[in-house]
C-alpha cells in the first residue's frame, strides 16, 4: 500500500528531519510511529501527502511514486487528522463531515447522506448534524474530524497526535472508538504519537524513531519482549509488558453469563438477585438491552435501608466500565483497578453484555503465565 525508500528530509539550515527511512505498510495496516519530540515522525507524515516534500529518496503509494501525481489530487487519496482538529466554524458539522466531497462536487443529498452514514458508525446523534464546531465539546469535534477524513473514503488516514490535547478519559474512549471504526472500514492507518500506551492499545504494528531514523519496528508484543536497545527499553518503560500481557485477548478470559439487571428493576428486588447471585456489582441493561452502567453492593444497600423505591436505573453508573472482547487483556485489568471493581462486563459493538471478566479469572490466568507479582497482588487485593 505504502512504500518508504530511503526518504530524507533536510533544512536549508542543515538539520536532517528524516534520514533513510524505509518502511512498507501493508494495506489495511494500522502503524503508528512514536518516539520523542523532534525525532521526525511528524515530518515523516507530512511527507506522505506531500505538505512536505522529501530531498531524497521515493515514497510509494500502491506502486506510483507520489511526486508523479499531482498535490491536490494526491491528498485527496488520504484522509488527514489533526491534534488541532481544524474544523471550519462558520460550516455547520454536517458540511464539516462533507467538505472534501464538496470540493469533489458531490451533490448536496449525497453530502448529506454520507455525514449521517458516518455519524451512525460513530455512535453520535444525528442532530448534531445542523449544529456548529462551537457547540460541541472537545471530544465530539475530534470525532468529527476522524468522520471527515473518512468521508471521502480515502486510501490511506494519516493522524498526527490526534487524541494529544484531550483529557484521559475522553482520550481513551475516542481511541476504543477509533479501533471499533478501524475494524468497520479496514482502512491503512499512519498514526503518529508519543504515548507508548496508545501506541501499544491502537497498532498493528509500531515504528519506533530517534534522531530521524528508525531503532525499531515490529508488533507491540515484539518490541515488548524483545526491545532491540537500551534506548528502546527506556521509551516502552519498566513494567510495560506487565500492562501488555502478550496476545491475550478479554475474549480468551472472559466468562460467558455476567450478573445483569434490568433498568426497571427496583433496588430491593436488584439486592435480592445480587444476594442469589453472590455477587457485589450488577450490570445494568437499559430497554433496548444495552450496558448501561453498573450499580454496587453498597449502593443499594443505602437504597434500600432508607426505603426507597427507586428502579436500579436511577442508581446505574460506570458507564466506561467495560471492555471490548477484542481488547487487549490489559485494558480490563485497568478499568478493573481504576474503578475499584472485581468484575467488569465485556460488551460488543451494540453495547450488548455478551460476558464478563472477573479479578479471580484474571489473577488465575496472569498467575498462569507467570505475570508480575506486582500486578497479580493488585488483582488479589
Amino acid at each position: 500500500m505504502l512504500l518508504y525508500d530511503q526518504v530524507s528530509k533536510r533544512y536549508p539550515d542543515g538539520t536532517e528531519a528524516v534520514k533513510s527511512f524505509s518502511l512498507e505498510v501493508q494495506r489495511g495496516e494500522f502503524v503508528v510511529l512514536i518516539g520523542p519530540s523532534g525525532c521526525g515522525k511528524s515530518t515523516t507524515l507530512r511527507m506522505t501527502n506531500r505538505l512536505v516534500e522529501p530531498t531524497s529518496g521515493t515514497i510509494w503509494l500502491d506502486g506510483q511514486d507520489i511526486r508523479t501525481v499531482p498535490a491536490v489530487e494526491l491528498r485527496r487519496r488520504f484522509g488527514y487528522v489533526i491534534q488541532q482538529v481544524g474544523l471550519l466554524p462558520h460550516l455547520t458539522i454536517a458540511d464539516n463531515i462533507a467538505f472534501v466531497l464538496r470540493l469533489m462536487g458531490k451533490p448536496k443529498a449525497v453530502r448529506r447522506q454520507r455525514a449521517e452514514e458516518l455519524l451512525a458508525l460513530a455512535r453520535m446523534d444525528a442532530d448534531v448534524l445542523d449544529r456548529y464546531p462551537r457547540e460541541l465539546s472537545g471530544g465530539q469535534q475530534q470525532r468529527i474530524g476522524v468522520l471527515r477524513a473518512l468521508a471521502h473514503d480515502p486510501d490511506v488516514i494519516l493522524m498526527d497526535e490526534p487524541f494529544g490535547a484531550l483529557d484521559p478519559l475522553t482520550r481513551e474512549q475516542l481511541q476504543d472508538e477509533l479501533k471499533r471504526l478501524q475494524r468497520s472500514v479496514q482502512k491503512t492507518i499512519l498514526f503518529v504519537t508519543h504515548d507508548m500506551d496508545e501506541a501499544l492499545k491502537l497498532a498493528d504494528r509500531i515504528v519506533v524513531m530517534k534522531d530521524g531514523c528508525i531503532v525499531q519496528t515490529g508488533t507491540p508484543e515484539q518490541l515488548l519482549t524483545n526491545p532491540a536497545d537500551s534506548f528502546v527499553s527506556r521509551f516502552i518503560g519498566p513494567g510495560r509488558l506487565i500492562r501488555s500481557p502478550g496476545k491475550l485477548r478479554v475474549r480468551d478470559v472472559m466468562l460467558a453469563e455476567a450478573a445483569t439487571v434490568p433498568w426497571d428493576e427496583h433496588a430491593w428486588q436488584a439486592l435480592d438477585r445480587m444476594r442469589r447471585r453472590r455477587v457485589n456489582s450488577l450490570m445494568v441493561i437499559d430497554h433496548a438491552q444495552r450496558f448501561a452502567g453498573i450499580v454496587l453492593l453498597s449502593e443499594l444497600q443505602a437504597v434500600v435501608q432508607a426505603g426507597e423505591a427507586v428502579p436500579v436505573g436511577k442508581l446505574a453508573n460506570r458507564r466506561e466500565a467495560c471492555v471490548d472482547p477484542d481488547a487487549d487483556v490489559s485494558a480490563a485489568i485497568w478499568r478493573m483497578l481504576r474503578f475499584h471493581l472485581d468484575a467488569i462486563p465485556v460488551v460488543d459493538d451494540q453495547r450488548s453484555v455478551v460476558g464478563v471478566v472477573t479479578r479471580s479469572a484474571l489473577a488465575g490466568v496472569l498467575g498462569g503465565q507467570n505475570r508480575s507479582g506486582a500486578t497479580l497482588k493488585a488483582l488479589q487485593a
